[in-house]
């Protein structure tokens, strides 16, 4: 039970009559001026004494312990009374933390989240970010379910740490574990947040006595009315998870934002000489549509490969291999992960291999105007 909960159960037993003060804690801890209140409490209780006269009521709910000090005595009755008045708002509070709490983490869950979510108003801006712990099912497999949680927990100590970090009055940040080793933050803001998620995972990573661990992590923005729907979560819980999904793809331990996917969509998973058609690793779910093009580049000469020198001792990247284009594709059919898409020429299909990397033609005019002086340039 986190502390700010345990100040709401404080504030609210201190506003009952009687009462002088409250201690409230994770744990029973007696002080020596209650011992002998608690242990007359116990036989009362348990029907060992007939009858009650004390300073004090005890209350132990789950992970809870209350030390009630009234400002006067009570007899049986009127302590049976306040002790159930008190025991209720104890529950109460224990069973809304619970219902929006994950067990394992105590951060949100999916509940808490979406519900803190709705509070949340006043802002122009939603940036949701989806993250998941690295190669987690091999930690599983290799050091035990047990060791998975003490990693889950790890995170999400580095995950509010981080967040606290980052929020502000301005900006507020919330956090959540959905279920598994999957996460998310939800950044609201006046506009559109592009650093705040990479620098936050950059710092959740981390170490148990057992394992090293890395997280992925994908983001997306959008801009809402007064407060979040349903229907903008939904819609930012996709972006993101396809965003996650291409950081996984690209070799974890990093951030993609979903609208930078389609100006860099991944690779050729095959090709077809027969009926020469080029299968694509994106569809609807990176936002492809049948208007869009592509420049297709070798793998090696895409851009994103670094130039590594070795000099015996150490690798070090020097540079960056040039972008050389083999052609440009446009989709025919686009499924939900896949499309399917065909060179725009003929002859440009027998470059194009299993592998090479994508880019987004984003200004098709410019693009065109750019062949067209070119051509008219070389005339004169």
């Amino acid at each position: 039970m986190n502390t700010s909960v345990l100040g709401k159960i404080k504030q609210e037993l201190e506003q009952l009559p009687s009462v002088l003060s409250a201690r409230v804690e994770n744990k029973k801890k007696l002080l020596d001026t209650e011992k002998d209140a608690y242990e007359k409490q116990q036989s009362y209780l348990s029907g060992n004494t007939g009858k009650l006269r004390t300073k004090y009521i005890f209350i132990e709910e789950e992970d809870v312990f209350a030390a009630i000090h009234l400002s006067q005595n009570k007899n049986s009755p009127n302590f049976l009374k306040l002790k159930y008045t008190a025991s209720r708002i104890v529950a109460h509070h224990i069973n809304e933390y619970k219902a929006s709490h994950d067990k394992l983490t105590e951060i949100f869950n999916r509940h808490g989240l979406e519900k803190k979510m709705k509070e949340i108003t006043g802002f122009t801006h939603l940036t949701y970010c989806i993250s998941d712990i690295d190669n987690f099912k091999q930690i599983n497999d290799s050091h035990s379910h047990d060791h998975g949680d003490k990693v889950l927990k790890e995170l999400a100590k580095s995950l509010r740490k981080e967040c606290n970090k980052h929020k502000t009055a301005e900006k507020p940040i919330i956090y959540a574990r959905l279920g598994g080793e999957e996460f998310v933050i939800a950044i609201f803001s006046n506009e559109e947040e592009n650093f705040i998620p990479e620098l936050i995972r950059a710092n959740i990573g981390g170490s148990t006595e057992k394992t090293n661990f890395t997280s992925s992590l994908g983001f997306t923005s959008k801009a809402i009315c007064e407060a979040a729907t349903a229907s903008d979560i939904s819609q930012l819980y996709r972006e993101a998870d396809s965003a996650l999904y291409k950081s996984k793809r690209e070799g974890k331990n990093r951030s993609t934002k979903f609208n930078e996917i389609r100006k860099h969509l991944g690779k050729v998973l095959e090709t077809d000489p027969e009926y020469k058609i080029i299968v694509i690793d994106a569809g609807k779910n990176a936002g492809v549509c049948p208007e869009d093009r592509f420049i297709v580049y070798p793998k090696k000469f895409s851009g994103r490969t670094q130039f590594i020198i070795d000099d015996g001792r150490s690798k070090k990247p020097i540079g960056t291999y040039p972008k050389i284009e083999i052609g440009r594709i446009s989709p025919f059919q686009i499924q939900e992960e896949i499309s399917f898409c065909r060179a725009l020429k003929e002859e440009d299909f027998e470059k194009i291999t299993p592998g090479s990397c994508l880019e987004l033609i984003i200004d098709d005019f410019s693009d065109d105007f750019l062949n067209t002086a070119n051509a008219i340039e070389n005339l004169e």
